[in-house]
């Protein structure tokens, strides 16, 4: 039986609309929302997602 995975640190990349997740095992995993009013619904919708599971130290924001 295979043990979950669990997030321990989230990058947002604002200018990108990229979400970038490294796991418990040092694993990565990128999201690249699209330039559109959904794409920019799913990233806000993520970025709080996270924002409100996770401490602030397992947080990085990008701006540029």
């Amino acid at each position: 039986m295979m043990s979950p995975n669990f997030i321990d640190h989230a990058y947002f990349y604002f200018s990108e609309r990229r979400v970038t997740v490294s796991d418990d095992e040092g694993y990565d995993e990128t999201v690249q929302f699209e330039w559109t009013e959904e794409g920019a619904e799913g990233f806000a919708q993520i970025v709080e997602f996270l924002q409100s599971r996770m401490s602030s130290d397992s947080l990085t924001y990008c701006f540029n």
